[in-house]
């Protein structure tokens, strides 16, 4: 799972007008906790389109 999270990263770095905006200092991995849909995630990872 961690694996797909990381190629979903590495995939929406590639597209123009994808946004990841990590907000109140939020890391990678509480992005990849985001995109995995883990429970205790924490709240204010953004992903626009």
């Amino acid at each position: 799972m961690l694996a797909k999270a990381e190629e979903m990263i590495g995939l929406a770095r590639q597209m123009p007008g994808l946004e990841i905006q990590l907000i109140s200092g939020e890391s990678v991995d509480a992005l990849k906790l985001a995109l995995l849909g883990s429970p205790g995630t924490p709240v204010g990872t953004t992903i626009r389109w």
